[in-house]
């Protein structure tokens, strides 16, 4: 709205300097890197509402695309008498890979949870300002976490016997350096442009196919018994997916609350 506006105004002033400082970029990378939040972000409210997936990764390889291309193509041109600079270090290049990870996360997130509040009534600015607080209080508990897990499980990452195999980490990561294999991005590229001419759901169809089996298939079982239990009622319907639900919160309460007694055990 209007009244927004200068606040957002304000706001992204405020990004821009803080990426510029931080990160050490040049001005003109650190305008695209917020022009690529927002339209990654953007994706990311659509694509959650449609599957209830959001690939943050995904949009985490596409800002790095474009700034590594950005960076190579610009990087020593001469305009006059000066030397256009915009060279960035791999490190950087993951942490604006984070910066704009979170960005869709947290839009992912906070547009699936204005669509749930509509369908109950709640009023959206009582609901946003949860959405804010829930925001601070998770970044802080978020931390704390990734400092017990990092203290338990010593073996991190894509490696065999490995007690946590962060995949989709391991695929930004891999992407920084280089697409290994460029002329199969070429040809998916190609085929989500065919796709979606042909009014096939590109979305659902290329998330079949970047997601590993062992989760695609508990989604395609869980796709069926939905569509089962709307056969014989909708509260039945409705009731199944509270129970679904429930079984993923508890999943993560419980490795969370596990975690947390391993780490506690290390002092005793």
């Amino acid at each position: 709205s209007i009244n927004s506006a200068p606040v957002l105004g304000i706001l992204m002033i405020f990004a821009f300097i803080i990426i510029s400082m931080i990160y050490k970029i040049s001005i003109f990378l650190s305008l695209v890197v917020i022009i690529i939040c927002i339209l990654c972000a953007a994706i990311a409210g659509y694509s959650t509402g449609k599957t209830g997936i959001n690939p943050m990764e995904i949009y985490a390889v596409i800002s790095i695309l474009v700034i590594a291309f950005l960076n190579r193509l610009l990087n020593g041109l001469k305009i006059g008498n000066s030397t256009f600079s915009t060279n960035i270090t791999l490190l950087s290049l993951f942490f604006i890979a984070c910066i704009v990870a979170v960005a869709c996360g947290l839009a992912g997130d906070i547009l699936n949870d204005f669509k749930s509040g509509f369908n109950m009534k709640v009023r959206p600015f009582d609901q946003f300002i949860g959405e804010v607080i829930g925001a601070a209080v998770s970044s802080a508990v978020i931390t704390f976490l990734f400092f017990i897990f990092f203290n338990i499980y010593k073996n991190i990452g894509p490696k065999e016997n490995s007690d946590l195999v962060v995949l989709q980490a391991s695929i930004v990561a891999s992407v920084i350096k280089g697409i290994p294999f460029i002329h199969l991005f070429w040809t998916g590229l190609l085929a989500g442009l065919i796709l979606n001419m042909l009014n096939i759901p590109v979305l659902t169809f290329g998330i079949g196919i970047y997601l590993p089996f062992y989760l695609t298939l508990p989604v395609f079982i869980g796709g069926l018994l939905n569509s089962v239990s709307k056969k014989i009622s909708e509260k039945f319907s409705s009731d199944a997916l509270l129970f679904a639900n429930g079984l993923m919160s508890g999943e993560a309460i419980t490795g969370v609350i596990l975690s947390i007694i391993a780490y506690v055990k290390l002092f005793i």
